[in-house]
């Protein structure tokens, strides 16, 4: 008979609700519950372990992003627990190991002891299926070779590479792929005139079996005050023959420039029939190269950080209109047309951005929809199930009124209870019987611009008047539906700006040594 256990939930539900809907904090109160759900949160708990440090050193340091406190010898205290020959069942149970980046740069000997360390590990793990490196640290053969003679075959995932990547031997396991060279990451001591260098064939031929590959390059130099001029040297792509691209389901470049002797091999032996998900920055000239490649992309997330001509949107549009596959379009800068957007019948997710010049004010989206993009949306796209739009607000009427300071609350910000009721009833009027859409966002104000450094006069009005409003409908014969206003962008920056102050001051005051918690005397 099925064992049943408490409230009268079978053992395979409770297990269902412990793995997928509890976090590492709820998993660790569960534990303390009963015998009962302590044998069932276990497993679950060591499934994916986080690892920072593996010395004793009681180091206690503050993320300076989040403002969250480490902890480093509760990790060392992890990293003994699973060591310990007593806990072999414990080590059965991870599937899954992070060694997480430190606050801190380490010297070349302490990284290399910390990855003989993070070795030692792995080599007791026996179910271990994936390896997450969230920091550089060079990796040596013997812990390629403990990766290799594992009898599960883990895969490996390296997410902080800068440009150091060791590719002087075959890694089958590598899975994941992420590089990033900027002149942040030189090393003291390096000479001012040492390139930066990525070398993608190199990278291709060591890790024949990558799915995930992003490249990120950062080539601005500047500021207020000049560093020297690193030079960025890149070994052009020219596969031969008998060469090929690894099986890449996901490739993303940002920064890296395909020149015309690399077109070819990118364009004729480029994995099409196992990508899935593309993401370009800064890249023109890509799109038109591989249009008209069989492609059988889910995902394409698009970014011009620096402008977009009315050319190379058009090589957009033509690419777009090349397949209709897609499932994700994300688009910021110049936007293509709607023609070219509809060619995708399954979209599900689409986002549609356009930065607006520093000298030029944007088009403005009115509710009324004046040019017809509201009814386009509620009656072509039935496979959309969360539409997200941003409202402009009228800025050539703030720059002819001039608006601005103390005659600002002369001004309406486009988004309120009047003008989302005229919304709804607008796109109720329009839409698709057949459509899945469930929910719509309408969000006003600006926070992107092409030159954010010299932001219009009308930008922190904008910004402060900004207002984020959920229209939720029930269903497909919904005709009242439930409109909530949300926290916009700038009223969550202030919160949050507010509510770090107020966590470091009690995070460190708990827990740094000579200051009393508060409430103490």
């Amino acid at each position: 008979m099925e064992q049943i256990s408490p409230r009268g939930l079978s053992n395979e539900v409770w297990y269902l609700i412990v793995r997928q809907f509890l976090s590492q904090e709820d998993l660790l109160a569960v534990c303390a519950v009963s015998e009962f759900f302590r044998a069932l949160a276990t497993p679950v708990l060591y499934r994916s372990v986080v690892l920072r440090s593996f010395r004793d050193n009681k180091k206690i340091t503050l993320d300076p992003d989040s403002g969250d406190i480490h902890d480093e010898s509760a990790t060392f205290g992890l990293y003994c627990h699973l060591m310990n020959e007593e806990n072999t069942n414990l080590r059965a149970w991870v599937r899954d190991v992070t060694l997480a980046a430190k606050q801190t740069r380490e010297d070349p000997a302490k990284s290399l002891k910390r990855l003989d360390d993070f070795t030692g590990l792995v080599k007791i793990l026996p179910n271990l299926e994936n390896i997450y490196l969230k920091e550089e640290l060079p990796l040596t053969d013997m812990f390629l070779d403990t990766i290799r003679d594992h009898e599960n075959s883990p895969r490996l995932h390296l997410f902080h590479e800068i440009g150091r990547t060791k590719v002087d031997r075959q890694v089958p396991s590598l899975r994941t792929l992420s590089i990033s060279i900027s002149p942040d990451f030189i090393r003291d001591g390096d000479p001012e005139d040492s390139p930066l260098t990525l070398a993608p064939r190199e990278l291709f031929l060591a890790f024949l079996n990558l799915q995930t590959l992003v490249i990120s390059v950062q080539r601005r130099f500047g500021g207020c005050v000049m560093g020297p001029r690193h030079p960025l040297y890149f070994s052009p792509l020219n596969l031969l023959e008998k060469e090929s691209f690894p099986p890449l389901e996901s490739l993303s470049l940002s920064g890296y420039y395909v020149y015309a002797e690399e077109m070819l091999s990118w364009r004729t032996k480029l994995p099409w029939q196992t990508l899935r998900s593309l993401h370009l920055t800064e890249n023109k000239g890509f799109l038109k190269s591989i249009t008209g490649s069989p492609l059988l992309l889910k995902e394409l997330v698009i970014f011009e950080a620096e402008g977009t001509t009315d050319g190379e949107c058009g090589e957009l549009e033509q690419f777009l209109l090349s397949f209709d596959t897609l499932e994700r379009l994300d688009v910021t800068g110049k936007l293509p047309r709607m023609d070219a957007v509809a060619h995708h019948p399954a979209l599900n997710h689409l986002r549609l951005h356009e930065i607006e010049e520093h000298d030029t004010t944007r088009s403005n989206l009115a509710l009324e929809d004046p040019e017809g993009i509201l009814a386009a949306l509620a009656k072509g796209f039935t496979g959309v199930r969360h539409l997200r739009l941003h409202v402009a607000s009228d800025l050539l009427n703030i720059e002819s009124q001039s608006i601005l300071g103390s005659d600002s609350d002369q001004w309406k910000p486009p988004l309120s209870e009047a003008t989302i009721a005229t919304f709804v009833e607008e796109f109720l009027r329009h839409r698709n019987i057949f459509s899945q859409l469930h929910k719509i966002t309408l969000k006003s104000g600006e926070n992107k611009r092409w030159f954010p450094q010299w932001p219009p006069r009308y930008a922190n009005l904008e910004e402060k008047s900004s207002k984020v409003f959920e229209i939720c409908f029930l269903g497909n014969e919904c005709n009242d539906p439930v409109v909530t206003e949300l926290e916009s962008d700038y009223m969550r920056q202030l919160r949050e700006i507010s509510e770090s102050i107020a966590s470091r001051q009690f995070k460190w005051g708990n827990f740094l040594p000579g200051i009393p918690p508060k409430g103490d005397a």
